[in-house]
């Protein structure tokens, strides 16, 4: 039942291989998404698009009660249980009669809230858009154990093909109810509950397939993992306010309309996310398990691999921001164009989310929980006020810079308290090198742009070129390492 050997070996060469599924169910997922883009938003107006984007803001609220962080101290010491079949049967046991007893007292309540003040807040039924809202996130925090199971043994190839099933699943009935039966936005809702209710049978079948479910409770490892998760509570909340409470405040304080556009441009600039969750659902069980047997080594390691890491980051997330008009004309109807402004705010807010995972990692490493706590409390805080004061005058702009702000500035946070931790050499050079290429790319295309006028697909070729020409320059000036490609280390 032992994983301790996960982190031998190149771990560019792991998270090629086993990250690559992940990489690829959640492309083909977001693939999909954005091909959808043209049918839901000609279906949908911008103020149904925010309705469902305001449930959904809620909807990944609920997980952070049901799960009180235990979902993180889960991944945190599964490998200092996995040790025989018995302990790890005892450690899973636990922390599913946790999550289903504390999970049923949350839902419970969060269908009173929803019945007081969401219905009127967005002008809805209370059926089905709050009952289903609200089971979905019980349902997908059930099916984690079973998720995590499999990933810390690195299983990607099954993980990554359940992914994409599910995912199929729910666009199958989403369009179905869209377009068939012309549900509007109840589609989605039906949709997205059909898949949760999907992925907890599956992922439970896993659990029981392996008999890792019993009628067990350990005190002391329910008692390890609330000391080690309760502190990260503040940071979870800070992740979800940072990441959509954006959503709910645009709703109350404009109007859903400019809710739903601004979802637009937001979910696209979250493409970057994906990337970044697909390399660390291979790399974090694999820090952990260096950390934790060859700390030296793994230090080593780590050092290598963040240049390569910030330098892919940060050219995606370019990308984004770059081609954001044209990938918005394309892909919606015209009545979301505008929405391509936040684009470029949101994928460096993301890019900055990106490069503080391997440092956050080395915290969790230490269990100073505290340090990532105390910056999530002020990260939180600060966002909410900032939302509250700019969105009513700066409406979306107010809501995407905010967002920007609050990743930047966590991200220093968990970098300074990662290196006094944990010194990490860090090649400065290739960071500064890589930024101010793309500095250079930027400020090329203003001065064509100011000399000549060109048409949409000449200023779509010319952004190409200048990418190109970009990469071959960062090839020319070795910002990234070749032998560290040659996956030998």
């Amino acid at each position: 039942m032992s994983n301790q050997e996960i982190h031998q070996g190149s771990h560019l060469k792991k998270i090629l291989t086993k990250g690559t599924w992940y990489f690829f169910s959640s492309i083909f997922v977001k693939a999909i998404n954005l091909f959808l883009l043209p049918v839901v938003t000609r279906y949908l107006n911008p103020s149904e698009f925010g309705v469902l984007s305001t449930l959904e803001s809620i909807s990944q609220l609920l997980p952070v009660f049901i799960s009180l962080a235990l979902d993180e101290a889960y991944v945190r010491f599964y490998f200092n249980h996995n040790k025989s079949y018995d302990e790890l049967k005892k450690y899973i046991s636990t922390y599913f009669w946790i999550i289903l007893g504390w999970g049923l007292i949350v839902f419970i309540i969060s269908l009173i809230i929803g019945k007081i003040s969401i219905t009127k807040i967005l002008d809805i039924p209370f059926y089905p858009y709050i009952p289903l809202t609200m089971l979905g996130p019980l349902l997908l925090q059930l099916s984690v154990l079973g998720n995590a199971y499999l990933r810390q043994q690195l299983k990607a190839e099954f993980l990554s093909i359940i992914e994409i099933i599910l995912h199929i699943v729910y666009v199958f009935f989403y369009i179905f109810l869209l377009i068939a039966a012309k549900l509007g936005m109840r589609s989605k809702i039906y949709g997205f509950f059909i898949s949760n209710a999907l992925s907890f049978v599956i992922f439970g079948i896993v659990i029981f397939k392996n008999k890792l479910i019993n009628f067990n409770f350990n005190k002391k490892i329910f008692t390890e993992g609330l000391k080690y998760s309760i502190p990260l509570l503040p940071n979870q909340m800070s992740e979800w306010i940072k990441g959509l409470s954006d959503r709910i405040i645009l709703t109350v304080l404009k109007t859903t309309a400019d809710t739903g556009i601004y979802s637009i441009g937001y979910q696209l600039g979250l493409t970057l996310r994906m990337i970044s969750m697909s390399v660390f659902k291979v790399y974090t069980p694999i820090m952990y398990s260096m950390l934790v047997n060859k700390k030296d080594d793994g230090v080593k390691k780590l050092e290598d691999f963040i240049p390569f890491y910030f330098f892919i980051m940060f050219w995606f997330a370019f990308c984004l921001g770059f081609f954001s008009k044209e990938f918005i004309v394309l892909l919606t109807d015209s009545k979301y164009h505008t929405a391509y402004v936040v684009v470029p705010i949101v994928a460096f807010a993301y890019f900055f989310g990106a490069i503080y995972k391997p440092f956050l990692n080395i915290i969790s490493y230490h269990k100073k929980t505290w340090i990532i706590s105390g910056g999530a409390i002020f990260q939180a805080a600060a966002n909410i006020i900032f939302n509250i004061i700019f969105i009513p005058r700066f409406g979306k702009m107010a809501a995407a810079w905010t967002t920007f702000s609050s990743f930047f500035i966590y991200m220093i946070w968990i970098f300074l308290w990662s290196q006094y931790l944990e010194r990490l050499k860090i090649h400065w050079n290739k960071i500064i090198f890589t930024l101010i290429i793309g500095l250079l790319t930027i400020i090329m295309y203003i001065l064509i742009l100011k000399i000549f006028l060109l048409s949409f697909w000449l200023i779509l070729l010319f952004k190409i070129v200048l990418v190109i020409i970009a990469l071959l320059l960062s090839y020319i000036f070795k910002l990234i390492d070749i032998e560290y490609l040659k996956l030998k280390k």
